[in-house]
Parts: structure tokens; C-alpha cells; sequence
């Protein structure tokens, strides 16, 4: 874990992990809202946004990698998310405990009101209650974040698992699965340079995990 970038730089210096207390001032937290409420076409991508996250919280990969969690060890649990690599530009790589964090948290908020996702938030509500860190609410730390992130680096190390001996019908879905974690990842990318911009805001200005999604909520989705 790097040190926490210092006030100025930007998301485009440095835009991994990065835990710390952020000051979510009602100054910073509007002038975000601002920013996202102007942006033209925002509403429409972050919707796209939802759309794939609608999709996993439906697939068959992501309930039976849940299903598995719940059911192993939390040593076994750690090994398995440490095989997690996301492809993007045409590399193999680590996507950051962050954005998988929001990614998760979405999941669990997505598959709470998604007629299709009662399967997927049963079983996210199982774990949280195995580990507490895995909680919506849980406290901003470290620890949170890792083991939130955990949970889509164990469903990236299942979808990189496609040889000949795997049926053609679960190939289909693990690569589906990827393909949906990896836009969102490149759309949350996409929403940091974005906020980035303005000269005003940088990481110090920028909320934690869960804050992060109830913003894009208020932005988009409320309003």
C-alpha cells in the first residue's frame, strides 16, 4: 500500500489504492455533484455503468463464486483472490482494491432492488455476516477495503479458469463475467479522470468507497 498522495496531485499521478481519512466536507462533496450533474451524458454512463453491474449480479459464474466463499475457509478464501487479474489493454493486471471495492458495494446495492439479483444479494448478505468488513456500512480501513476487494479478485480468478476440459456454456459466462467486471472498472477509470479535471479537486478531495457510490446515486439516479 503506497503513502497517501499529498494535496495537489492528481488522479492521473497516481489513481490506485489509496486509503486514508478524507475530509467528505459538504464543500468537496457539492462541488463533485456539481461537476457530475454538468457533465453532458453523465447520467446516460453511469447508467451504463449499472447495466453491466445489473448483469453480473445475474450470472451464473458470479452466485456459484459466492456460493464457494461462504463455503471455504478464509485462508482459502485469501488464496483464491490472490489468483484475481483483470485484462486491460491487452495486459494481465491488478485493478485495484478501490475500484473493486466500489464495484462490490454496487453489486450489493444493485442485487437489493434487481427483481433477478435476490440470489446474488442473499449470498453477499451471508458473507457480510461472516465478515463483518464485507458489510455496505463497514468502517473505511484497510482491512475493508482488501477484503471487499477480495471478493471480485475470487470471481476474476474463476473467469480466467476457460480450458478445453470446461464446458462450452460456462466458458461463455466466465468470459461474460470479465468482460462486464472490466468495463466497469474502465468506466470507473474513466469517472476519476473526470473528476480529476477540474483543477480544484484532487485526491484528498475525492470520498471514500461507499460515499463514492451514494454520490453517483445522488447525482444520476435521484435526481
Amino acid at each position: 500500500m503506497g503513502k497517501q498522495q499529498k494535496s495537489g496531485s492528481s488522479w492521473k499521478d497516481t489513481f490506485g489504492d489509496r486509503i486514508g481519512q478524507f475530509d467528505v466536507s459538504a464543500d468537496n462533496y457539492s462541488k463533485l455533484i456539481e461537476r457530475l450533474v454538468g457533465a453532458r451524458n453523465g447520467k446516460a454512463f453511469w447508467s451504463g455503468i449499472l447495466i453491466r453491474v445489473e448483469a453480473l449480479v445475474e450470472q451464473k459464474t458470479v452466485i456459484e463464486e459466492l456460493q464457494m466463499i461462504l463455503a471455504i475457509s478464509s485462508d482459502d478464501f485469501k488464496h483464491q483472490s490472490n489468483q484475481g487479474l483483470v485484462k486491460y489493454e491487452g495486459r494481465w493486471q491488478d485493478g485495484g482494491n478501490w475500484y473493486y471495492t466500489v464495484l462490490y458495494l454496487l453489486m450489493l446495492q444493485v442485487s437489493s432492488s434487481h427483481s433477478e439479483g435476490g440470489t446474488c444479494h442473499g449470498l453477499l448478505l451471508a458473507l457480510a455476516d461472516k465478515y463483518s468488513a464485507l458489510q455496505f456500512d463497514a468502517p473505511y480501513t484497510d482491512t475493508t477495503v482488501s477484503l471487499q476487494g477480495d471478493v471480485i479478485e475470487c470471481i476474476l480468478a474463476t473467469t480466467r479458469s476457460k480450458g478445453a476440459s470446461i464446458s462450452v456454456e460456462v466458458r461463455k459466462d466466465r468470459q461474460a463475467v470479465h468482460d462486464n467486471i472490466s468495463k466497469v472498472l474502465e468506466g470507473l477509470r474513466r469517472c476519476m479522470f473526470f473528476l480529476a479535471y477540474d483543477e480544484h479537486l484532487c485526491v484528498d478531495d475525492l470520498p471514500p468507497t461507499r460515499v463514492f457510490v451514494d454520490l453517483f446515486q445522488t447525482a444520476y439516479c435521484c435526481s
